[in-house]
């Protein structure tokens, strides 16, 4: 099958929509998928073609639809597939202690998993709808802590 610039290009934006998808750097990428960084920015810019190993090891790695990826067409993510909690936990570079909260927060009981979320559901609401309000934050306790400094 012979492809063009332009598919390789279209393939190569698709590949950068899911890397961002899962908020991945292209280095993170990259070794998930056994590739150097500068290989997988070669396949993002479409300067280099995708070889059928790499669009199965993507679609299997990130639940990627494979007519998706290579043309377009349907959804992204394939739906309906039951993902385990380490796929998971491995798909979003979860460390080894966040991955213990998950389960240690699954394990407790109803009411004081409610209580935790009652607590500090605005916090994760506000880091999820909008980024930028962490990175302001950290800006603000940087300043904050240059002026402490600078006082000292």
């Amino acid at each position: 099958m012979k492809h063009d610039q332009k598919e390789c290009i279209e393939v190569g934006k698709r590949i950068r929509q899911l890397r961002k998808f899962y908020q991945l750097k292209q280095e993170d990428f990259a070794n998930r998928i056994k590739i150097h960084q500068s290989t997988l920015a070669l396949f993002e810019s479409g300067d280099r073609l995708l070889k059928e190993i790499y669009v199965k090891i993507i679609c299997s790695e990130f639940d990627c639809n494979q007519e998706w990826l290579l043309y377009g067409k349907g959804e992204m993510i394939l739906k309906g597939k039951t993902t385990t909690l380490e796929e998971y936990a491995k798909r979003h570079n979860l460390s080894k202690l966040e991955r213990e909260i998950i389960k240690t927060y699954m394990e407790i009981d109803k009411d004081t998993r409610q209580a935790i979320i009652d607590k500090f559901s605005h916090v994760f609401m506000d880091a999820r709808f909008d980024s930028r309000l962490m990175v302001r934050n950290d800006i603000m306790i940087h300043e904050k802590d240059e002026n402490k400094n600078e006082k000292k």
